[in-house]
């Protein structure tokens, strides 16, 4: 379901009148995903474990189901909609309801949520399951209902077991092959690139990654010591708004854009979106600048205090079974987060592939920045968004 709270108020639609619609449309919706599971799609490479329907431990004959909420990055929604619900449906007595969103929506709904929860479910980047953590919104995950975390690479169990890592990748330039290939992030300043710009909104992990860096062009300084300069940052942000054509916060519309022509550059781009698209024949592609990447972990929690807190824990369990994480990190062109999983190599060749390749990414204090941010997004709204 892709109606957050905000959307249901916003339509006049109480949460009992969204419950009823959401089971009769989830219904139907789910034969349909059955079928879906088990073909390949025509844009992405398959990955060997897709060549057999999707392993479950059983089959779940009973009517009695839970339902289960959760929110979902939203270039997942349509993959675990088609190829993870089903076969988790079928192995637990549950009835899955996905919503699209980022983490700063997933933050937004827990504190609204916090006295009777929702979801039981949140994906987030890793720097947000620690400021989820600090603000008791989140559980720690059990590893004796979760035997699957065992197979997970430590350095992906996020915050001390109270996330999980999904999938890794990196935050570099995304650009349109007919234009200038940028080499650093500096070039994104350039007098010649007006109007040709997507910086990312700076409600996303990725908008903050890009307005640190814009500080480390505007100071000299290191990004390290740039992410405590917040003057610098501004300054920088207010440098480029002649060439930004517009923020993103959801990239699947700037990627559209780009492979126009209308849009040349995303900044503090994923991984993951560009070569999805350059996959479907879209003239993207990506490049890590000469100062670096940043570091991106799509993670995973179990949000406290939510019904069945176990039974969220073992839905979450499958989700991060290498033969389920498999289809989801090759057709989203992540890296794997469970040692058990050997991506095909049109797959590996454009992702880290181990926590060592991702370590060597830049990675910034989100303690520090967790702190701060409230304020600068304050100061954000007033300054650059406007």
């Amino acid at each position: 379901m892709d109606l957050d709270k905000q959307e249901l108020h916003r339509k006049g639609i109480t949460r009992r009148e969204f419950l009823r619609g959401a089971a009769a449309v989830a219904g139907a919706s789910a034969l349909g995903s059955l079928a879906a599971a088990c073909s390949t799609p025509t844009a992405a490479p398959q990955p060997a474990a897709t060549t057999a329907p999707v392993a479950v431990p059983t089959i779940v004959t009973s009517q009695t189901r839970t339902d289960i909420f959760m929110q979902v990055n939203s270039d997942y929604l349509e993959t675990v909609q088609n190829q993870w619900v089903p076969a988790i449906e079928k192995a637990l007595p549950v009835k899955i309801y996905a919503e699209p969103g980022v983490s700063a929506d997933a933050m937004a709904k827990m504190r609204a949520e916090k006295s009777n929860p929702k979801h039981h479910i949140m994906m987030m980047d890793a720097p947000i399951v620690a400021q989820a953590k600090q603000e008791d919104l989140v559980i720690p995950l059990d590893k004796s209902v979760m035997s699957n975390l065992a197979d997970i690479f430590p350095s992906y169990i996020v915050e001390d077991g109270y996330g999980v890592g999904i999938g890794a990748g990196g935050m570099g330039i995304a650009y349109y092959t007919k234009a200038p290939k940028p080499t650093s992030w500096a070039d994104l300043w350039k007098p010649d690139f007006k109007g040709k710009v997507s910086p990312p909104a700076f409600t996303t992990t990725n908008g903050v990654v890009f307005w640190v860096m814009a500080g480390a062009i505007k100071s000299g300084k290191s990004v390290q010591d740039a992410q405590r300069d917040p003057d610098a940052c501004f300054a920088g942000m207010k440098d480029l708004k002649p060439n930004i054509h517009s923020f993103w916060s959801n990239d699947a519309q700037q990627f559209q854009l780009m492979s126009t022509g209308e849009l040349w550059y995303m900044g503090a781009a994923n991984t993951k979106g560009a070569f999805q698209n350059q996959a479907k024949g879209l003239a993207i592609d990506w490049v890590e600048p000469k100062e670096g990447a940043f570091q991106l972990l799509n993670s995973a929690t179990v949000v406290k205090g939510s019904t069945n807190e176990k039974l969220a824990m073992q839905v979450l369990n499958l989700m991060i079974a290498a033969e389920n994480l498999a289809v989801v990190d090759t057709l989203l062109f992540l890296g794997p987060t469970n040692s058990k999983i050997k991506l095909p190599e049109n797959v590996a060749s454009k992702v880290p592939t181990t926590p060592e390749a991702v370590a060597r990414l830049i990675k910034l204090d989100w303690n520090w920045i967790s702190a701060q941010r409230s304020a600068w997004t304050d100061r954000w709204n007033k300054e650059i968004a406007q």
